[in-house]
């Protein structure tokens, strides 16, 4: 099998993996404590606040949002937020694969650009 051959299955592989993470969110799960809004409730007086409550981390149109994740759904938001993470990590992996397709491609190859592969 040649060099090429063997990164365009590699190549192929990895975007087979993409696909399968359709629930991936770009941002951040934590956990934050919150005072409520009736006044008479311990959390004013105490300074014991509610929680922890899950939010996820995020940007919209360029500015920082939380959105309150449920408990029942915090599982989720993990796990999206991790298919996240694992798809910029497959792109990386396809991107290089592509450089170096790139390069097993160029004409005349053989010690020309060798500057060029040392940056």
């Amino acid at each position: 099998k040649s060099r090429i051959s063997e990164l365009k299955q590699k190549r192929k592989e990895l975007l087979k993996r993409l696909v399968k993470l359709e629930n991936m969110i770009h941002g951040s799960c934590f956990k934050r404590y919150l005072k409520c809004v009736r006044a008479d409730c311990a959390c004013h007086t105490t300074g014991e606040k509610h929680g922890p409550i899950m939010c996820l981390g995020l940007f919209e149109k360029g500015q920082p949002r939380q959105q309150y994740v449920p408990k029942s759904l915090e599982e989720d938001a993990l796990k999206a937020v991790s298919e996240y993470n694992e798809a910029l990590d497959l792109i990386d992996q396809i991107s290089k694969i592509n450089r170096q397709l790139l390069k097993e491609k160029s004409p005349g190859r053989q010690g020309r650009g060798k500057h060029l592969e040392e940056q």
